[in-house]
């Protein structure tokens, strides 16, 4: 890494070494703590929350690991939510279109609908917007309209999306796909969706 003038390092799905067994748990945050000691550069660990039991089981790991952040999915449920989601919309269409006109994702019936798509995770989001861009490359069309939003939801989010599955077709039912086998099933660390509002809760 010296060698390679690396600035920085970055592990992604560090959750993954807690599924590996306890001798290896413990051999994984002795080789950590080595490993950031050696390297004498900045260290980013990424993950599920379990992240956290890794960082529990060893003080020194702990301190080296103290300042952290949450990327949460946005909420729908609030004025203030809905508007953080546009602007995160907003930020995409405006860097994407670049002296073109925009496509419209801030448009507030797209919004609605992304987030559907999307279950406020910005990870999802990208996969959709993203996944348009090579699909419009592809087709040589500069316009986005939502049949190709939904055809970039079937393609990189979830094959079975098509017709009222899809948030992007005229005739999906507003419903969060949250059922068994849909996108965003819940998982132990999922957060709970609110029927009421049809949001995400803490």
């Amino acid at each position: 890494m010296r060698s390679c003038k690396t600035e920085m390092l970055m592990l992604d799905e560090f959750h993954h070494f807690v599924d590996s067994g306890h001798k290896t748990f413990e051999e994984v945050t002795e080789w950590l703590k080595t490993l950031i000691d050696t390297i004498a550069i900045p260290t980013v660990l990424s993950g599920l929350p379990e992240c956290e039991l890794i960082l529990r089981s060893n003080e020194q790991l702990r301190r080296r690991f103290a300042a952290r952040a949450v990327l949460s999915p946005i909420g729908f449920g609030t004025n203030a939510d809905k508007a953080l989601f546009r602007d995160v919309l907003h930020a995409w269409d405006t860097q994407i279109n670049q002296g073109r006109p925009l496509w419209g994702l801030a448009d507030w019936e797209r919004v609605r609908r992304m987030h559907y798509a999307s279950n406020g995770l910005l990870g999802y989001m990208a996969k959709i917007i993203l996944g348009a861009m090579e699909i419009l490359i592809a087709s040589g069309v500069t316009e986005l309209d939502d049949e190709v939003l939904e055809q970039s939801f079937v393609r990189y989010v979830w094959s079975d999306g098509e017709k009222d599955l899809n948030p992007f077709h005229p005739a999906f039912q507003f419903r969060r796909l949250n059922q068994a086998g849909e996108p965003f099933e819940p998982t132990r660390f999922s957060r709970k969706i609110d029927p009421k509002q049809g949001s995400l809760a803490a």
